[in-house]
């Protein structure tokens, strides 16, 4: 049986394994410059 801690850390393995693919599908340029017009660095 599992405790919590060990569910702790597949939820966040799969949380960041699902960011990092949509990180890969997703192109950000548009999203940037969209931004960018926005906000002054």
């Amino acid at each position: 049986m599992r405790n919590y801690s060990e569910f702790d850390i597949i939820r966040r393995t799969r949380k960041v394994n699902l960011l990092n693919q949509i990180i890969h599908l997703i192109d950000r340029e548009p999203i940037k410059e969209a931004i960018a017009e926005h906000y002054v660095e």
